[in-house]
């Protein structure tokens, strides 16, 4: 939390500085984001730890979401995030209806 908050004080300093650096700045910083999280796709069957995006987008929408809808199972081989109305069972997992 305290990298956001430097890299967020950068930018404001630099565009209380000069506007259009400041632009500039923030406009490569957006660019690197799109880059990053371009081709992220949400996959529920891939542990927490094995993949850094889909740990971090999962902590931030369960941190958001208000309704525990998203729920964190032990398995053999390490946590799984699953919606609650799934369930996993030897790898498998299926939706509970």
């Amino acid at each position: 939390m305290q990298h956001l908050v430097i890299v967020c004080g950068f930018v404001a300093a630099v565009a209380g500085w000069n506007q259009l650096v400041g632009m500039f700045v923030l406009t490569g910083i957006m660019a690197a984001f799109l880059f990053a999280w371009g081709d992220f796709i949400l996959d529920r069957n891939i542990l927490l730890d094995q993949n850094e995006q889909q740990t971090i987008f999962l902590v931030v929408t369960n941190y958001g979401l208000t309704d525990d809808s998203i729920v964190f199972q032990n398995t053999a081989d390490g946590y799984l995030a699953l919606e609650r109305n799934m369930s996993c069972d030897g790898g498998v997992c299926s939706s509970e209806e």
